[in-house]
């Protein structure tokens, strides 16, 4: 958005999710023809007050885009929100070896968007397409499960003294737990932490780890990691950092198909060398 549209024109402001007066403000003040917006956030959970957004668009006339690759296609779809976007390379294939994503909207805006993605070559191919389709017969039980694994590593991990902070909707402390609850049927497979010990600290946690895959995906079967230093967005501005929450001692784990104890065990150690 910020590198390649600018050149064909579109202009675009870039908004905390969690402002929504100055979302409301812009929407008024600026000719805006989309919002696009996720729930929760990459990494830091963060969660969109999905009515409100969606109703500040209606207002003025704007069309409502959200990527709920981390929500899961089995939430929010109650919400007036004009398009879904989903990365198929994570929950729906599940196995991580298979790349695609999805555009999910009412016929009409599909009819108007299908011509143009045949051009600029955003076509499936037909063996991605089966993996694809033979992973969504498990999704629901693989998700379930995950969330759950996610849930109490979680809490495991608030409660460590090399821990500063967890990025958890499902725990009571997330500021917006109320509203994840609210919205939410799961509160996903994502853990994102901040370790005390900052980058040599997170570089020791993530060298000792066996069980999980130091890789950018998420949701495979397979538990993950992925640094702060992987995560950082490099074109943002230091305020904008700032506002992102990100750390050098930030973690992200995707949480697995796995055994919790095992999961656990190899986390606890790795902290241990984390606290060095």
């Amino acid at each position: 958005m910020r590198r390649l549209l600018g050149r064909f024109g579109v202009a675009h402001t870039l908004l905390s999710i969690e402002d929504l007066v100055g979302i409301e403000r812009t929407l008024i003040s600026q000719p805006t023809r989309l919002v696009y917006f996720e729930s929760p956030t990459n990494p830091v959970t963060r969660i969109a007050d999905i009515a409100a957004i969606t109703r500040f668009a209606r207002a003025s006339g704007a069309l409502t885009v959200m990527d709920n690759t981390f929500a899961g296609f089995h939430q929010h779809g109650g919400y007036d929100v004009d398009v879904f976007v989903h990365s198929l390379t994570k929950y729906a294939s599940g196995a991580g070896d298979v790349m695609g994503g999805a555009v999910i909207a009412r016929a009409e805006l599909i009819r108007a968007m299908r011509t143009d993605f045949g051009v600029l070559g955003g076509t499936l191919d037909p063996h991605a397409a089966f993996l694809i389709q033979r992973g969504l017969k498990t999704y629901f039980l693989r998700y379930k499960a995950q969330a759950a694994s996610a849930a109490r590593i979680a809490a495991h991990l608030a409660a460590h003294p090399a821990v500063a902070r967890v990025h958890y909707p499902g725990l009571p402390a997330h500021s917006q737990h109320g509203l994840a609850a609210q919205q939410m049927q799961d509160f996903g497979t994502i853990v994102t932490f901040d370790l005390k010990g900052g980058a040599a600290a997170a570089r020791r946690f993530a060298d000792t780890l066996q069980l999980f895959a130091l890789t950018s995906s998420l949701g495979s079967t397979e538990s993950l990691i992925v640094t702060a230093q992987i995560m950082a967005a490099r074109d943002l501005t230091p305020e904008q950092q700032k506002i992102s929450a990100l750390t050098p001692g930030t973690i992200r784990l995707s949480i697995g198909l796995e055994d919790q104890e095992d999961l656990i065990e190899d986390l606890d150690r790795a902290l241990a060398a984390a606290l060095g």
